[in-house]
């Protein structure tokens, strides 16, 4: 019996260990407004790139905007296409210099996603080496101008081609914990929003849950035996 409950404990053990771990970026309670191309972002041990693009729902994208983190009430991720990188002189982004501070935004209105400048973000998780990992999209939150959206609908793809328009409820997305490699979000018309948080999940290794599944059958294999 002792050896049939520590083969139970080791299969229950492994299996554990191959659930997937949950994280949520909350970008609205950021607090280090910055520019960058891309940002990064880290949570619960998981990690994050963001990338600001400009282009219609195609690839073909402009290389001039960058990745925008604004601060303050409602507020998150967005999209600038010109970011001063304020510091030394001759340290420059988007062409021009600006003394002291950070990389920010100018105008400084110009930082969320707008359809009318056809602006989207890309989110990728990455491990440490900044390998890109495979992960499950839950949803996420969208704030407007720090008051609200501005639409019901918000435009997403997940291979860079093909979007899709999802519902967009109470400020939240749902994408019932999607597989992707990446995904790219695109503000709906008349639109100017920031993703103020990004809930998702990591893949489950399928190889530990594999075990947890032979060690359960060998368990009832082995009371069979017995019986």
């Amino acid at each position: 019996m002792k050896k049939l409950l520590m083969a139970a404990s080791v299969a229950l053990g492994l299996g554990v260990s191959g659930l997937a771990a949950a994280a949520t970026f909350d970008f609205d309670a950021e607090t280090n407004e910055r520019g960058g191309q891309p940002l990064s972002f880290s949570s619960d041990g998981m990690n994050l790139l963001a990338f600001g693009l400009q282009g219609s729902y195609s690839i073909g994208l402009a290389d001039n905007s960058f990745a925008y983190l604004d601060t303050g009430p409602k507020s998150g991720l967005g999209v600038c296409g010109k970011v001063y990188r304020r510091g030394r002189v001759g340290d420059t982004a988007g062409g021009d210099d600006f003394p002291g501070g950070i990389n920010e935004c100018n105008p400084d209105s110009d930082d969320n996603m707008k359809d009318s400048k056809q602006e989207w973000l890309v989110l990728a998780r990455v491990d440490k080496n900044d390998n890109q990992k495979d992960f499950r999209v839950d949803g996420f939150k969208l704030w407007g101008n720090h008051v609200n959206y501005g639409s019901d609908t918000v435009w997403v793809t997940t291979d860079g081609s093909n979007w899709e328009a999802v519902a967009v409820v109470d400020g939240y997305a749902s994408l019932g914990g999607r597989r992707v490699d990446a995904i790219g979000i695109h503000a709906d018309k008349g639109m100017e929003a920031y993703v103020g948080r990004l809930d998702l999940s990591e893949v489950p290794v399928p190889g530990t849950l594999g075990l947890l599944g032979l060690g359960l059958a060998g368990l009832g294999a082995v009371r069979r035996r017995k019986a």
